[in-house]
């Protein structure tokens, strides 16, 4: 399982598709494990991954998941160095994301790309490194979820579990996947 996996398994940095759900399984088990310093061997390298690779709609959000989880859950084992690197990081897939089409409330897309903002603000918000982006990325997902998402989800789905979503039945449950998780 996910313990084996994280004492004794290979992390592949080369698939950054599940670098996120990665890294949150890592320090998860990192956590749990007494913190195992192989473990925050492994996190660590996943974190260098994720703040070096090229940008990407998809891989951004996933990256800024992971380093969410890592900064917050590994927090007191993190150098002050290491902590910073890890906020600017994040900030800075924020900008990345924001300079990109934002899809519109009735698409996956928005909720998938974007749903992580969530994870990063609570993350380092008030630690004192880039408090005004951890409030601009708390400040979003405040509005998407009471302006946006509940909106668009009664609208659509309304009080039918499928009803008139138009990338098929069950995706407007993907509204709420981060926030939820």
């Amino acid at each position: 399982g996910v313990k084996d996996w994280a004492l004794h398994g290979d992390v592949n940095t080369e698939n950054l598709w599940l670098m996120g759900n990665n890294m949150c399984s890592l320090v998860l088990a990192y956590i749990v494990e007494n913190r195992d310093q192989s473990i925050l061997a492994k996190i660590k390298k996943c974190a260098t991954t994720c703040m070096t690779h090229e940008s990407d709609g998809w891989l951004d959000p996933q990256c800024m998941k992971g380093l969410a989880f890592a900064y917050d859950w590994a927090y007191q084992d993190l150098s002050a160095d290491e902590r910073q690197q890890y906020v600017q990081a994040m900030a800075r897939l924020r900008t990345q994301m924001e300079s990109r089409w934002r899809h519109s409330d009735y698409n996956n897309h928005i909720y998938l790309e974007w749903g992580p903002t969530v994870y990063a603000g609570i993350a380092f918000r008030g630690d004192g490194i880039n408090d005004a982006a951890a409030d601009q990325m708390m400040d979003w997902s405040r509005d998407y979820i009471f302006e946006h998402g509940i909106k668009t989800v009664d609208q659509a789905a309304g009080d039918h579990a499928d009803g008139g979503w138009h990338e098929g039945r069950g995706y407007h449950g993907f509204c709420f996947y981060e926030m939820i998780q």
